[in-house]
């Protein structure tokens, strides 16, 4: 996926993603790509966020309120892995 993605874009997950929630941890597999996927606790908040479809705003909302964190790292931070995700194809934007 190439396209850019704003604060405002619809995301979800990709429905050919599989994965298993392992305590506090989310261990994924691209069926496209062939390849593995780990994400750690905060990926894991963000990876059940993106179960419905959400916006990078309502992410960063969303882990505002769960975890201690400035509101300019967590924009960078939620940029960054939703940007990740959705080259590898496990997340899609929703038109």
């Amino acid at each position: 996926m190439s396209a850019t993605i704003l604060s405002n874009t619809q995301l979800q997950r990709s429905q050919e993603t599989l994965f298993t929630d392992m305590e506090d941890e989310i261990v994924m597999m691209g069926l496209e790509q062939g390849k593995y996927y780990h994400l750690n606790p905060t990926g894991t908040s963000v990876w059940k966020l993106l179960e419905n479809v959400t916006t990078i705003a309502d992410i960063v909302d969303s882990l505002m309120l769960e975890y201690e964190i400035d509101l300019e790292t967590c924009q960078q931070e939620v940029n960054t892995l939703v940007q990740k995700l959705a080259e590898e194809d496990l997340i899609e934007l929703v038109e």
